[in-house]
């Protein structure tokens, strides 16, 4: 019996012979694989502890509508009825409006993170400011003329003399969810959430003994409850003022609520400037948008944080972070996979830089040509 008969395995499968290359390449693909598996496992940790501060903010801001219904319920029927009815009111005719028009600045203070545009972003948040408290006015006109609107609709007058009541008293409240809306989103953008679940559980702690107090001690009824609502919603507004004044968290793009970057520009083109200034400063943002190759390397440059000319995976990533795509770990390690020809880790050669080209607009769905002429 030959030697090459004993080292032979006594199972082997007909027509399938695994050589060392082969046995080599499963390595490296289970290897792969439990690489993969362990940056899922990552980026589920990172959204987790973004997630869960915004949700349990959520809950805490969500909780004082409940502790006032509480209240309502304790004054009787009537009280209840027209509690509710002015608080669906509320809602829908003015809160939504004010958290919906914050919403557009979502996007270019995002942007303006990415790109390291400091001012922008400070300049974002007073704007926004600015076109919600000029928002607010004839949302306040159509709260003290509710009562009209109500009764036009078939609604119990002494229900809809409450409803009008509350919302009159909660006037305060919505100048207060015009500035509170911008700066929840100007600290998101930033990744900061922690700050703001403290902010609002400090204010909903407080919001059952202002109640208790106005409406029992003061004997103040529904109007109390209104303007127990609107003071919880200042003790927030104080505490994150107060975190932002203090902590120096945010001290390249924080100047002060009130400092003069704002006020450069007419009002009117700062409503119609607000996107043309988050593209053309920021040199990026939107997958679909159109650039040239100039702007896209100068838009990836902005990501070379230790200034060497050459882009790591990790400066990828960051890079696609800033335009809101998902799994960035992932495509930033197809992108050098595509890109990075010598595999040196690094995208330092016009060559790789044009194969990247390729990747961004074939992967990514960007619009990158020569030129937009």
């Amino acid at each position: 019996m030959t030697d090459q008969t004993l080292e032979a395995p006594l199972l082997c499968p007909q027509g399938d012979h695994i050589n060392a290359n082969e046995e080599d390449s499963l390595c490296c693909r289970s290897q792969a694989w439990r690489q993969s598996f362990s940056l899922v496992v990552e980026e589920m940790k990172a959204l987790y502890m973004i997630a869960l501060p915004m949700i349990i903010t959520g809950l805490l801001v969500y909780g004082k509508s409940a502790i006032s219904m509480l209240f309502m319920g304790k004054l009787g029927k009537e009280a209840l009825a027209g509690g509710s009815l002015a608080i669906s009111l509320a809602n829908i005719t003015g809160y939504s409006v004010i958290s919906g028009l914050a919403m557009g600045s979502e996007p270019i203070s995002s942007q303006a993170c990415g790109a390291r545009q400091w001012p922008l972003m400070l300049q974002t948040l007073q704007r926004t400011i600015v076109i919600l408290t000029i928002v607010c006015i004839p949302i306040s006109v159509l709260w003290l003329k509710s009562e009209p609107f109500l009764l036009l609709l078939h609604q119990d007058p002494a229900i809809s003399s409450i409803a009008s009541t509350y919302l009159a008293f909660s006037l305060p409240d919505l100048l207060f969810q015009s500035f509170i809306n911008p700066l929840r989103i100007y600290l998101t953008t930033q990744n900061i959430t922690l700050p703001l679940m403290v902010a609002a559980a400090f204010a909903l702690a407080l919001h059952a003994p202002i109640n208790y107090v106005i409406v029992y001690r003061l004997d103040l009824g529904v109007q109390g409850i209104a303007l127990a609502t609107a003071l919880t919603d200042f003790n927030l507004l104080i505490a994150i003022l107060i975190y932002l004044c203090f902590s120096g968290v945010c001290g390249k793009s924080w100047q002060g609520l009130f400092c003069l970057g704002c006020y450069n520009y007419s009002f009117g083109k700062t409503i119609i400037s607000q996107r043309s200034m988050a593209i053309m400063r920021c040199i990026q943002v939107q997958p679909g948008q159109e650039m040239t190759v100039e702007e896209f390397k100068t838009w990836l440059r902005r990501y070379d944080t230790d200034h060497d000319g050459r882009i790591s995976r990790e400066e990828l990533k960051e890079a696609l972070r800033s335009l809101h795509v998902w799994f960035t770990w992932w495509k930033a390690r197809q992108g050098m996979k595509e890109a990075d020809t010598n595999r040196n880790g690094q995208i330092d050669s016009a060559k790789e830089t044009e194969r990247l080209v390729n990747f961004a607009q074939q992967r990514l769905h960007m619009k990158i040509y020569d030129s937009l002429w």
